[in-house]
């Protein structure tokens, strides 16, 4: 497969100062840190948060994983989608009357978190983790378990099927698009979302 171009358009110094202006960026962070903030402002962009709040990076997270799930997010409430990925990673309707309950039985017959230490450092991270990952379908045993659910949440978040093999660099693209503006499709869609933060970065 080709190299994922969100990536190598990131490592381009030309692209990565435009964007540091369009977002107020201090251009003279290294990398990876200025790439990763280039990153989590684009993403907010196309997802229509601010990438100036301190929990932008995980307002991102939480706002792809509501959109995947057919949710809404509301940055007020970053939570809110963990009681529903906890009722579907232990196959509970999330619509059922009875949910809460249902849920609590079925934590307790499954065994979920019994791999977990009660009050170890990491024990609610590692929690977290099963949750995410089962109620997308995913192993946590899979040693490639978090490449996975990254590629089908931001797939299913921005409309892309997962199953494709080339889902990443289709949503990265899709992102980049909707990102800039630009209606994706064609072989020079990079180079017109290049071009496109050039003269955003002059408009600045």
């Amino acid at each position: 497969m080709n190299p994922d171009p969100f990536r190598l358009a990131l490592a381009q110094e030309v692209f990565a100062a435009d964007c540091c202006r369009i977002f107020g960026i201090d251009p003279s962070i290294r990398d990876p840190q200025r790439q990763a903030l280039i990153s989590t402002a684009i993403y907010c962009r196309a997802l229509g948060l601010d990438h100036t709040h301190p929990e932008a990076q995980q307002h991102v997270i939480s706002a792809m994983i509501c959109k995947a799930l057919g949710l809404s997010f509301d940055p007020a409430a970053p939570e809110m989608p963990w009681d529903y990925m906890t009722t579907l990673a232990v196959g509970v309707d999330p619509t059922a009357s009875d949910v809460r309950s249902q849920t609590v039985e079925a934590l307790q017959r499954l065994k979920l978190f019994d791999s977990i230490i009660p009050g170890a450092p990491r024990a609610v991270e590692q929690g977290r983790r099963i949750v995410r990952l089962k109620s997308f379908g995913i192993d946590p045993g899979d040693p490639d378990a978090n490449k996975k659910f990254s590629v089908k949440v931001e797939a299913l978040a921005f409309g892309i099927d997962p199953d494709d093999p080339d889902a990443e660099r289709q949503t990265h693209l899709r992102i980049a698009c909707q990102a800039f503006d630009i209606l994706p499709g064609g072989p020079e869609t990079w180079k017109l979302i290049v071009c496109k933060a050039s003269k955003l970065a002059q408009m600045d």
